[in-house]
């Protein structure tokens, strides 16, 4: 397994110490998983995702994680968890020795292994014992609980995953679907999509949120946003960055931002 850069956790404003490793998936579970991350602390930490096109398994192998909730309150996150794609940035409080074991899946694999439309996710996390059977969870717990390394780790729940996926194939519509959405960085006509794809525009719709987790509009609009933070902006303008991006006018492109990380791009950058 090939250690790579972590993307998942990507802001953390006061650098918090940590041990963060990312894997590639073995070669049986590279069409449906992007890859693997795992977090250690000693101490507790508080840490945030911004907007991702990926949805996401997460076991929490020590310790306790809390989100904060739209109210402000926080809530204790159960022991192994889905999380769908979110329109907003989470923020998440890691307490004292705590390791957790993220799986980020490729967009539209979810389906083939949850047994549900996928868009019931979106906006929301659900504890693995609701999607996958009792057994299956409380195995996999006693396995992981017993692994010493990160290596173990990942080979544990990769055996987990190849025991409860049906199929390694998306749908092929809607993965190019994605292919051409991800290519035009966003900036693409839903309407002209479905048509392109043979597809009326509401059954193209449907399809999608039913196996991507969200409408193929704000499934744009994200890989629009994340290709924009991603970019190095020396010496511009936040209305020449917004007009790079495709957006109207800088108040239209403040707008969206803050609708997507709780804060104007100029606290930002």
């Amino acid at each position: 397994m090939d250690k790579k850069k972590a993307t998942f956790f990507e802001r953390d404003k006061k650098n918090n110490e940590r041990t963060q490793v990312s894997f590639s998936p073995c070669k049986a579970l590279q069409p449906i998983v992007k890859g693997y991350m795992i977090i250690d602390c000693e101490d507790g930490i508080d840490l945030e995702t911004l907007p991702s096109t990926s949805i996401s398994i997460n076991y929490i192998i020590n310790g306790n994680i809390r989100l904060k909730q739209d109210n402000g309150m926080m809530a204790d996150l159960p022991k192994a968890v889905a999380f769908g794609i979110a329109r907003k940035n989470q923020c998440f409080t890691f307490s004292d020795n705590t390791t957790l074991l993220v799986i980020v899946l490729k967009e539209g694999a979810a389906s083939c292994m949850i047994k549900m439309h996928i868009n019931e996710l979106f906006d929301q996390f659900i504890d693995l014992n609701e999607l996958f059977s009792t057994e299956k969870i409380s195995s996999l717990d006693g396995r992981l609980g017993k692994q010493k390394t990160y290596q173990g780790m990942i080979q544990t729940m990769e055996s987990f995953l190849l025991s409860v996926v049906d199929c390694m194939t998306v749908d092929a519509v809607i993965e190019e679907a994605l292919h051409r959405i991800r290519k035009k960085k966003g900036l693409i006509s839903v309407s002209a999509l479905a048509e392109e794809l043979h597809l009326s525009k509401d059954a193209f719709e449907k399809k999608f949120r039913r196996i991507v987790g969200t409408t193929p509009k704000h499934y744009a609009n994200i890989v629009r946003f994340r290709d924009l933070i991603h970019k190095s902006y020396p010496h511009k303008r936040l209305t020449e960055i917004g007009l790079d991006a495709g957006y109207y006018d800088q108040s239209h492109f403040i707008r969206y931002f803050k609708s997507f990380t709780g804060m104007p791009p100029s606290n930002f950058f």
